[in-house]
């Protein structure tokens, strides 16, 4: 279940930021700009996320009341057993230490530290997975 305050906060944040009776006055560039800029946080996000499922995980702190990281995932942010697992997946992924990022292609470092700018924009968890590995572009 999801936890009531985060609720509050997610919907106070959305209102905030959107307000359908204004036009946007942003010119299309600046809009690219902004998509992509929020693509890269949002990356930048989920790879910090993923590491904290990781190290959450490897100490077992879910172990008072829950079977798994999944399940204690699936009951603290509401999301559904299969995708939880699936994230877990993924960070166990990551336990490992990132690559030394003189190694990474240019670009691959910045976008694992939240900078940058890629046109391409959102990564996806396998992505980012790809990126830590330092395969490719993560594409």
């Amino acid at each position: 279940m999801l936890d009531t305050d985060r609720s509050a906060q997610v919907a106070h944040t959305i209102r905030g930021d959107f307000d359908p009776g204004v036009v946007d006055s942003r010119s299309d560039n600046e809009l690219e700009d902004e998509i992509a800029e929020l693509c890269i946080h949002i990356d930048a996000a989920t790879y910090r996320l993923l590491r904290a499922m990781a190290e959450f995980d490897r100490r077992e702190a879910w172990g008072w009341g829950f079977q798994s990281t999944a399940h204690w995932l699936s009951w603290r942010v509401g999301i559904d057993l299969v995708t939880a697992r699936e994230k877990v997946r993924g960070a166990r992924a990551l336990e490992g230490p990132a690559p030394d990022q003189r190694d990474l292609p240019a670009g691959q470092a910045e976008i694992l530290q939240g900078e940058g700018h890629d046109p391409d924009c959102h990564l996806g968890e396998r992505g980012l997975l790809a990126l830590h590995r330092g395969e490719g572009n993560g594409q």
